[in-house]
């Protein structure tokens, strides 16, 4: 099934805004919870107010065929909403919109069709080439006095730390830079060619 990963601290703000369109799209998508609470926490206030979901921060442990058992990616998803700005191949227009929106914090930063590009999967050590203008774009960010973390579902920081410094990008962690139990890394925003600015657009 096609799925969407929500922020929960989103949710969670908004909630009158987004419970009944989580309950519009429930029957079409997985909904998978990201968080930095504790699993067992978020458990709880969604089963108080039945709000459907799926999963929690991680969607393959197990429960997908041939799939890593991992705790330190991001999560598989369709589509990514709360705190999630679309990437649409313009990454000067990018930058501004994070610059309108935040004044300061971590920038997290999509891996694979963000900053290279990505026509399939080809096996975790292999990775595209550096999309036209991810480079200047992440120095901007950087300059502009941002913390950047590569938000990435490859099971591999070695990887995406070489692919990084081969192309001569700046970023100062990938996946929050240690192992975090599960729990989503801090973000202050993410971008993301996944990326959904409505839960509309998935009615």
């Amino acid at each position: 099934m096609t799925s969407v990963a929500i922020s929960f601290e989103y949710f969670k703000k908004c909630i009158d805004e987004l419970l009944l369109k989580v309950e519009k799209i429930s029957d079409k998508y997985d909904i998978i919870f990201l968080s930095s609470t504790k699993p067992d926490e978020v458990r709880s206030f969604l089963d108080t107010y039945d709000i459907p979901y799926d999963y929690i921060n991680d969607n393959r442990s197990g429960d997908v065929p041939n799939g890593p058992t991992v705790s330190d990616c991001k999560p598989f998803a369709d589509y990514y909403f709360g705190k999630f700005i679309p990437f649409d191949e313009n990454w000067d227009e990018v930058v501004e919109e994070v610059i309108n929106r935040i004044d300061y914090g971590t920038v997290a930063v999509d891996f694979d069709g963000t900053i290279v590009e990505f026509n399939g999967w080809n096996g975790l050590k292999n990775y595209g080439d550096v999309k036209n203008g991810a480079r200047e774009g992440i120095k901007r960010l950087k300059r502009e006095g941002y913390k950047v973390m590569v938000y990435t579902t490859r099971n591999s920081r070695p990887t995406v730390k070489k692919a990084m410094d081969e192309y001569g990008i700046p970023f100062d962690c990938v996946n929050g830079g240690k192992n975090h139990n599960g729990l989503k890394p801090h973000f202050d925003i993410c971008i993301d060619d996944k990326g959904i600015e409505s839960l509309d657009e998935l009615s």
